[in-house]
């Protein structure tokens, strides 16, 4: 369970990234995202990298609905913020599919140990993901 302190430490990098993807495009956020991620890395994972990924997502999600605009791409990202800081490092992905309209419907999850969280659907293509973006 987290404490009131990883909650609100969640709420902020959720509430940054929110507002970071609607200013910039996704490639730059993300590519500003692994810079910063680098420099919170100063440890090694105390606990269970798993149960911190899982955590990390289940707070990233269940405080979206508390910040306007919020998305999977945002969740993503806070996700991937916060476990860094716990010495956790994980990747953002971002995949396309095709729409019951004939359009395009987009999605984000984290990546951490090769174990997706946040995916929901397995029946997105890959576009790009976070550690293949160039500097």
């Amino acid at each position: 369970m987290s404490s009131p302190t990883e909650a609100a430490q969640m709420f902020a990098a959720l509430a940054i990234a929110t507002l970071a993807t609607r200013a910039l495009s996704p490639r730059r956020v993300l590519r500003n995202t692994s810079r910063v991620c680098d420099l919170l890395m100063t440890s090694p994972a105390v606990g269970s990298r798993e149960t911190l990924a899982r955590e990390a997502h289940t707070l990233a999600t269940s405080l979206s609905s508390m910040t306007p605009l919020s998305n999977c791409l945002d969740e993503a990202i806070a996700a991937r913020l916060w476990l860094a800081r716990r010495g956790v490092r994980g990747d953002v992905v971002v995949g396309m599919r095709r729409a019951a309209n004939d359009g395009w419907d987009g999605h984000a999850w984290l990546v951490v140990d090769d174990e997706p969280y946040g995916l929901g659907d397995l029946h997105h293509t890959v576009v790009f993901r976070e550690s293949e973006l160039s500097p």
